[in-house]
């Protein structure tokens, strides 16, 4: 199984360069589409003040705007469901643990507090609790906690590593990775920590799932016959399909919001990561980027038209945002440091405002 700590996780995010230079902000028109989008926030992380730190932009590049400030990293960036608040992993006081801060960078509150790493947080979809990775047991394990950090349990609870947790849309399991069965399988478990369930049970490692919207299906990477494909499976095991079956590469799904596309890097054409889409039911594959750059970090924008990615560029990367048949690219960053994780959310009106 691929073992991503918090430190792997970056170290694979940014190629780190010496001191990054000032930020050079680009303003530009975002892909034309029959509407405009809600106005539209961007999360990503960036090393150009000289160590990782969180950032927000809006949708077209402009006010770049630092929320956390000090000498250590703050990566894994993740908005709470109503968009008020951002969770996030922190070092800032000797090891990683899970922070949060109101979505302009306020009032940044700690939330664990062990000498081991706690890291990736998930909120669940009511913004209740959080999900997260912690080593505190000796091995990588799925921990939940309400929002203030209290009411703490272990979910997967075993001797071995489990990781990648993911919130069903209901909000009552969770999906994640674990070296729990013969090799690195995918397992359910209720948010309470009871009905442990191995939805797969391959000879080779399976990882990195992701639910889909309606919470029927479940995709995840699989690495079988050397090659890594891209599954979808039931939310009760049954029904395992190979969506890519391709001698490649294909990493990380990502579901659109209606469900009906999943995106994933592959190198397919060639040693180079790109981005492509394909239904959920594994027609129609679009490549979306073709370039002699490396793509990566997709993810869709809320209005189901957009799609952000990464681009290593000039020697650094950088975020840029598409439209979901991948025309009219945009940079929305351009500077000398390394710029990784976009997330983008609709604004949300402060309390008063609406």
């Amino acid at each position: 199984m691929l073992v991503r700590t918090v430190k792997a996780a970056l170290r694979a995010a940014f190629r780190m360069l010496p001191a990054a230079l000032p930020a050079i902000l680009l303003v530009a028109a975002l892909p034309a589409c029959d509407e405009g989008p809600p106005p539209t926030d961007v999360l990503f992380v960036s090393d150009r003040d000289g160590d990782t730190e969180i950032y927000v932009m809006n949708a077209d590049g402009s006010r770049q705007t630092r929320l956390t400030d000090n000498d250590t990293s703050d990566i894994d960036p993740v908005w709470s469901p109503d968009g008020r608040y951002i969770a996030y992993s922190s070092d800032r006081n000797g090891d990683y643990e899970i922070y949060v801060m109101n979505a302009d960078g306020s009032d940044q509150r700690r939330l664990t507090s062990d000498p081991a790493l706690d890291g990736s947080p998930r909120w669940s979809p009511d913004g209740g609790r959080i999900a997260f990775v912690s080593l505190r047991d000796g091995n990588y394990e799925i921990y939940v906690m309400k929002a203030d950090g209290s009411a703490l349990v272990n979910v997967s609870n075993s001797p071995t590593s489990d990781q990648y947790p993911r919130w069903s849309p209901a909000g009552y399991q969770l999906v994640f990775e674990s070296m729990q069965g013969e090799a690195g399988d995918i397992m359910v478990v209720n948010a309470d920590g009871s009905g442990l369930t191995n939805l797969t049970s391959s000879e080779d490692n399976d990882f990195a799932p992701e639910w889909s919207p309606d919470g029927i299906h479940i995709a995840f990477n699989s690495q079988r016959e050397r090659y890594i494909n891209i599954y979808v499976v039931n939310a009760d095991g049954t029904g395992e399909v190979n969506l890519t079956n391709s001698e490649s590469f294909n990493n990380f799904p990502v579901w659109s919001p209606t469900g009906s596309k999943i995106l994933f890097s592959s190198t397919r054409d060639g040693v180079r990561q790109e981005i492509y889409a394909i239904n959920a039911d594994g027609s129609n594959l679009v490549r979306l980027t073709q370039n002699e750059q490396e793509d990566f970090q997709q993810t869709w924008w809320p209005d189901d038209r957009r799609i952000s990615f990464v681009r290593f560029v000039d020697g650094s990367n950088e975020v840029y945002v598409m439209a979901a048949d991948g025309s009219g690219e945009v940079r929305l960053t351009k500077d000398d440091a390394n710029e990784a994780q976009p997330l983008p959310f609709p604004v949300v009106p402060l309390p008063g405002t609406e």
